[in-house]
């Protein structure tokens, strides 16, 4: 964070979320966030916080070694990142990075 980060310099913005579990990778794209202008820094406010916590605590269960969700499908409340369109977004992803076409969509930077 810098000093900009406390004064009102953040747009709202995305982000993609990465976490690694037990030598898994979990992955969730398109999450909402406050992005500092200055350093690029990215805050979540609380309910999104959670929303990320469900998904991550949820995808933890899957027996892949990469989980790729997005937050826009996985964020209705009541929503598991097993109902679809998040399993065939989950294949589409797989497929692509599979293919070596990751970058072109978003899931490798």
């Amino acid at each position: 964070m810098c000093g900009a980060c406390f004064n009102d310099n953040k747009i709202h913005s995305t982000t993609t979320f990465t976490v690694e579990h037990s030598k898994r990778v979990i992955v969730v794209r398109k999450v909402p966030c406050l992005k500092c202008r200055v350093c690029g820094d990215v805050t979540f406010s609380d309910d999104i916080s959670a929303r990320l916590e469900q998904i991550v605590n949820e995808a933890k269960n899957l027996l892949q070694d990469v989980s790729v969700v997005d937050f826009s499908f996985a964020a209705t409340e009541n929503t598991s990142i097993y109902d679809e369109p998040n399993r065939s977004h989950l294949r589409t992803a797989m497929n692509e990075l599979n293919a070596g076409h990751g970058e072109e969509h978003g899931l490798v930077e």
